[in-house]
């Protein structure tokens, strides 16, 4: 019984390999692993930035005497939210390059003259997405070294 559950969500492979696979089904693939990897990398800065700011306001009332301690861990975590973010950079990076070549096969198909509305600027979105959020995660870790300083002059 539980290995017919299992065998019930395999889906069979309708493609020897992946150059068989139609354009459009291409691309919507491309699309979906990028939009997947970047909610993964949306749901790790949330839980970075919620944990941050959780544990400056508090300490802010009553700093403990590691402060440095505390302060240079966020600023360690922080920085590996950066390299994971600049990882889901990157791979939109070169997942856009992939896309905009898929569809431009398939305008030359379809002979459409107008890119301006194409799916593969979502995947450019997803960049500036993640540059913006690097650039949050180095503010944070900026502000450690002051919460850090300012609590520790303050003791």
């Amino acid at each position: 019984m539980r290995k017919h559950l299992l065998l019930a969500h395999v889906r069979p492979v309708p493609y020897e390999n992946e150059h068989q696979k139609p354009l459009e089904e291409k691309t919507k693939e491309l699309h979906t692993n990028v939009r997947h990897i970047t909610q993964l990398g949306m749901s790790w800065f949330a839980f970075l930035v919620t944990t941050n700011y959780l544990a400056m306001t508090w300490l802010k009332p009553n700093p403990p005497v590691i402060i440095w301690t505390i302060a240079i861990a966020f600023m360690i975590q922080n920085a590996l939210g950066i390299v994971g973010i600049g990882m889901v950079h990157k791979t939109a990076a070169s997942q856009s390059t992939l896309a905009h070549q898929y569809e431009r096969e398939l305008l030359r198909k379809c002979d459409v003259q107008d890119e301006k509305d194409l799916p593969y600027q979502i995947i450019d979105l997803y960049k500036w997405i993640a540059r913006f959020l690097m650039i949050v995660l180095g503010v944070l870790s900026v502000a450690w070294i002051f919460i850090g300083g300012v609590l520790q002059v303050s003791q």
